[in-house]
């Protein structure tokens, strides 16, 4: 159809051309011949311009239709242009997006092989540092009780300081809002007080990107990654750090479960102090290595004066309160420097004191017995006052072995309960 009506427009525009070209010829003064020429060009270019308006009038919903084709076509070779675009950026960005899947893979695997908190904290400073090359700072905040707190720091150079131990403002952003968070060039946001982010005042800071560290609604911390170049992260490197953030939350979570788990196998519930088993093969690792050293170890059985007489008259509550406060005054008092302190039935308590001789047991044991007496128990407004009796005992001085080590303490111990009770009395 379209050559059919390219043929018969050449055909007409040949004749207008030609009848044009007589009529030019003939613009000269009339004598009969010209005046001949100039009527056949006249007509000739009538008919000519009379047939180009026919076939225009008859043609023109075709040419119209032929118009819209062309432009649909245009419109369709556009489309599968940015197509072909767009499957040329994938392309590109395959390989890209499959080394991510294949780092989420490996940080995965590792993660599932940690099971101490600290052990994730330094796994994820060093993966960070890999994946983030311009980073400077990377920290890792913990809430507790509302309140940041700098657990981990790592730096790329030394000279980087790191002072505060709390989190700024933006840090406190993400906590409250449990959102991620990107700074491309801190001195064009103007989102934020600059004046109240005091890290800003400790080392240079131009760009950084937080992510809370949540499982679902519960925000437990804060990871943030600074860098003293201005646009080192973008919208790409937040998605990634997010990931982290929350590979990061479910891995610390579950170290910390297990952590809770062993503690409730190890310690008692009411207390938090070790049982009798944990704390019995305990003293028998000490006692091998005060051989090796030839350091000398210090054994005390505490017992609570008249605890089934005071569990009578006041109740159970006043004497799990009691029980919970000695146990208090002895992590107060003996510390987690080497000893190991257990509740060893009932109202008995048991210690052991690393490096130490008869005599500073002895003064340990009699801090603890002034420390307890003086120490009421608060029940109902009422002040509740107990006293215990401690036996001290002392590897080898006093026993080779551990059961006569622990005999030898609850022989020193029934000592001074038969002469009145709160007392020390030693092996």
């Amino acid at each position: 159809m379209i050559k059919i009506l390219r043929k018969k427009l050449f055909r007409l525009k040949f004749l207008f051309f030609l009848s044009l070209i007589f009529f030019l010829i003939c613009e000269i003064p009339f004598n009969f011949s010209q005046s001949i020429s100039f009527s056949f060009a006249v007509f000739v270019f009538s008919v000519s311009f009379l047939g180009l308006t026919l076939l225009y009038l008859k043609y023109r919903a075709t040419f119209r239709k032929i118009k819209l084709e062309l432009e649909e076509l245009q419109e369709k070779i556009n489309s599968l242009t940015s197509e072909i675009k767009a499957k040329k950026d994938y392309l590109k960005y395959l390989p890209q997006s499959s080394q991510r899947l294949n780092f989420f893979k490996e940080l995965i695997e590792e993660l599932l092989k940690l099971q101490e908190v600290s052990e994730i904290y330094s796994f994820l400073g060093q993966k960070i540092k890999d994946v983030f090359k311009k980073l400077n700072v990377f920290l890792v905040y913990m809430a507790e009780e509302g309140e940041l707190k700098l657990i981990a720091s790592y730096k790329a150079s030394p000279n980087l300081s790191v002072k505060s131990k709390k989190g700024d403002i933006l840090d406190y952003w993400v906590l409250r809002y449990n959102q991620p968070l990107l700074i491309e060039d801190i001195s064009a946001d103007f989102r934020f007080d600059l004046e109240k982010v005091s890290s800003l005042k400790e080392r240079v800071i131009n760009s950084l990107i937080l992510s809370p560290l949540s499982l679902g609604r519960k925000v437990t911390g804060v990871l943030r990654a600074e860098s003293k170049d201005k646009r080192s992260f973008n919208f790409e490197d937040l998605r990634v750090f997010s990931v982290i953030s929350d590979l990061a939350s479910v891995s610390i979570d579950r170290a910390n479960m297990f952590k809770r788990i062993q503690e409730l196998a190890i310690k008692d519930g009411m207390t938090g102090l070790f049982l009798r088993g944990y704390f019995l093969d305990r003293l028998k690792e000490e006692m091998r290595r005060s051989l090796i050293t030839q350091n000398p170890l210090g054994l005390i059985l505490v017992d609570i004066d008249f605890f089934k007489r005071l569990n009578d008259k006041l109740g159970h509550i006043v004497g799990d309160l009691v029980l919970k406060k000695l146990s208090d005054i002895l992590k107060e008092v003996i510390g987690d420097s080497g000893n190991v302190i257990s509740r060893f039935g009932g109202e008995e308590f048991i210690t052991f004191l690393v490096s130490s001789s008869k005599e500073k047991t002895k003064e340990v044991a009699e801090i603890l017995r002034k420390r307890v007496e003086n120490t009421p128990v608060i029940f109902r407004r009422n002040r509740i006052k107990f006293t215990i009796s401690l036996g001290v005992a002392s590897f080898p001085e006093d026993a080779k072995f551990l059961e006569d080590l622990i005999k030898k303490a609850d022989q020193a111990l029934y000592k001074a309960k038969r002469e009145g009770r709160n007392r020390v009395c030693i092996a």
